[in-house]
């Protein structure tokens, strides 16, 4: 008589089973014992349907990480690509664009930190228009003044006598256009 459980039960089933065993004991002595038997092909397709629910979870899981990474990954670059949309402009001359602010993290600061910079170029563009439209009005009355006496001097309105003065005006207008 062998001890291992698919010896011993082998006859009594038609077909391959695992059994388990342990003893029955009453008052410290062992008054039979309880078996449990499962045919091998049951728990083949046990292993199986557990195999194939391990399968489909996996497939699910790495679906939805996907899914997870690829929304995760969208909702950091929007704000990137629309910087760079934004600085696009910029470098055309365009400031009124600015770009959507949001969070305290560090796309949010950097966001901000790109609009406070459109406000001062636009400023600064503001300024340098100014400057160019007045620096043709700020050299033209100076030399308005110094072509007038020159004609003046030259057509003979300004007397000989006096040429020396209206020079040195000249000199003088001249002078103060350079610096």
């Amino acid at each position: 008589n062998q001890v291992r459980g698919y010896d011993v039960f082998n006859a009594a089933f038609s077909e391959a089973v695992m059994s388990i065993g342990t003893p029955w004991v009453v008052g410290g002595q062992v008054e039979g014992a309880v078996f449990l038997h499962a045919r091998i092909s049951e728990i083949a397709t046990e292993i199986n349907d557990v195999m194939q629910s391990i399968i489909l979870a996996s497939c699910i899981a790495v679906a939805l990480s996907v899914i997870l990474v690829s929304w995760i990954a969208h909702r950091f670059t929007r704000p990137l690509v629309e910087m760079s949309r934004v600085m696009d402009s910029y470098a055309t001359g365009d400031f009124s664009v600015r770009v959507k602010e949001g969070g305290k993290d560090e796309i949010g600061r950097l966001s901000t930190s790109i609009n406070e910079m459109a406000t001062d170029l636009a400023g600064l563009e503001d300024l340098r228009r100014s400057f160019v439209a007045n620096v043709p009005h700020e050299l033209k009355s100076p030399l308005a003044s110094m072509t007038g006496f020159v004609q003046a001097i030259q057509d003979g309105t300004i007397p000989p006598e006096d040429t020396r003065e209206y020079l040195d005006i000249v000199m003088e207008e001249s002078n103060r256009s350079n610096h």
